[in-house]
């Protein structure tokens, strides 16, 4: 309300600017200049209309978190649900929550799920020394980068001195690379190895991707997917 009053007090000045530049009256009041003049920015309403329902079941996803670690309300879901509804879609809406799903049971164990597009979903799993968020990071890099995944992009002469100084000098009690560790140990080994380098250099492609969780990922690997640009959406399953 403190902003709008300010934009109806200094409006009568900005007009009378637009109307000796313009040689014309171009808008009528600041809810003329703002909101009613959104929609001639919108280009392709299919693609918006897509843009919508997918934030909508992010915010699904979000809120159904906060209510399960006590940081949010039962009401909040319930709305988004209603909404839902009116739209036509549900939860399964999201791609790669619906695939995350699915592998998460039938592997029997928690994954995490990267849509690079509408053909193809990489994966995450536990593996010996990298974490879940981390091997989904390096499966989508190999895929963007045509890279067969059999070959591996990370020296074990990189990783074994980062998995000695986690364990036995830092003593950390989960032994594996997190997505910072691997990113930092990618970059290392790009300077010699030619698979290396081309997946570094498609990090950047990661940027506005969609990412599920069927667990809670740590704080720390939640910031630098959100850094790489990566919309993630996480649950924690109820018993």
């Amino acid at each position: 309300a403190v902003n709008y009053n300010r934009d109806l007090e200094v409006f009568p000045v900005l007009k009378n600017i637009l109307k000796k530049i313009t040689g014309e009256s171009v808008y009528n009041s600041p809810t003329d200049m703002g909101v009613n003049m959104a929609g001639f920015a919108i280009t392709n309403d299919d693609v918006v209309c897509e843009a919508s329902k997918q934030e909508i079941v992010r915010r699904y996803y979000r809120a159904k978190l906060d209510y399960a670690l006590g940081r949010g309300e039962k009401d909040t879901i319930d709305r988004i649900k209603i909404l839902m509804g009116e739209l036509g879609i549900s939860a399964n809406y999201r791609s790669c929550a619906r695939e995350a799903k699915i592998k998460s049971l039938q592997k029997d164990r928690p994954v995490v799920a990267l849509e690079l597009n509408k053909d193809k979903i990489v994966f995450g799993t536990t593996e010996v020394s990298v974490s879940k968020v981390s091997s989904m990071i390096l499966n989508a890099l190999k895929e963007l980068s045509n890279i067969d995944d059999k070959i591996t992009l990370l020296s074990p002469e990189v990783l074994q001195p980062m998995l000695k100084l986690k364990k036995d000098f830092l003593h950390e009690q989960s032994a594996v690379l997190s997505a910072s560790d691997v990113l930092a140990a990618l970059s290392i080994c790009a300077v010699n190895d030619e698979n290396a380098r081309k997946a570094f250099e498609q990090i950047p492609s990661l940027s506005g991707l969609d990412a599920h969780s069927t667990f809670l990922v740590g704080s720390n690997e939640e910031y630098i997917l959100r850094k790489l640009g990566i919309y993630l959406t996480q649950e924690i399953h109820e018993d």
